[in-house]
């Protein structure tokens, strides 16, 4: 297969908030009128959450990962010889990373979709996004796009 055309799109993030429920109490508690406004300033930061990632976030994830060390204390930087081969996917991304517009499309080649490919099979490989909806329907994509799949046995009834 020949190099692929992967469109970055703009994707819904599915974010769960936590909140502090003695925090709220306390809150609930105050008249109503100064309860509010503290509710209203509990929750502003809120704003400043995105809704959307683009999928350049994804892939840099992807790109920049480094496996745990044996005892899981600490990340472990790969050798230079293993991070030299995703210096041509590395340029990519930081050319579009500097553009004013995120989405479009990348070209990957054969050898940096292998690496990508590579790199998600890891069983090292872990992010906590991993179920993100947005996470997964990146991978999707580009599973489709190049023509992989996972090797995962379909469950048969019985």
């Amino acid at each position: 297969m020949g190099s692929i055309k992967l469109e970055l799109k703009d994707r819904e993030v599915v974010d769960i908030l936590t909140a502090n429920v003695r925090a709220l109490k306390s809150i609930y508690a105050l008249p109503p009128d100064q309860g509010k406004e503290r509710l209203w300033q509990y929750f502003q930061p809120i704003d400043a959450i995105e809704t959307k990632r683009n999928d350049l976030e994804w892939l840099k994830i992807i790109v920049n990962w480094m496996p745990p060390n044996a005892d899981k204390t600490r990340l472990e930087p790969l050798p230079l010889t293993e991070t030299a081969r995703w210096f041509g996917l590395i340029t990519k991304i930081n050319a579009i990373d500097a553009g004013e517009n995120k989405t479009g499309a990348i070209i990957i080649k054969p050898s940096e979709r292998d690496l990508i490919w590579a790199r998600l099979k890891d069983a090292r490989f872990q992010i906590t996004e991993a179920t993100n909806p947005a996470f997964v329907g990146f991978v999707t994509d580009f599973l489709e796009a190049a023509g992989l799949h996972w090797d995962i046995p379909e469950d048969k009834d019985e």
